[in-house]
């Protein structure tokens, strides 16, 4: 049990300042590169945020805190998942 609590709050201690920070962001930047790009350069370079998957950007985003946080492989995600169940 203290291995998983030094775990969570390692990961707590690391997603603090995420969490309790308000962000504000603009795109008017990346709207203006995007318009002055021609259709080639739009093809070669696509930052559009409108086509960005993102399901499979939170996919990857959450399988990479699990490794690189947690230090977490694969073969413990079945474990996690039947102890989740219970």
């Amino acid at each position: 049990m203290w291995k998983l609590y030094m775990k969570m709050d390692k990961f707590c201690k690391a997603m603090e300042p995420f969490c309790n920070t308000e962000w504000t962001y603009s795109t008017d930047n990346i709207h203006s590169m995007w318009d002055n790009l021609n259709e080639k350069d739009q093809q070669l370079f696509q930052f559009n945020m409108v086509e960005f998957n993102w399901t499979e950007y939170l996919i990857n985003h959450y399988q990479g805190l699990r490794r690189y946080q947690l230090n977490e492989n694969d073969s413990m995600l079945k474990v996690s998942r039947m102890k989740y169940v219970r």
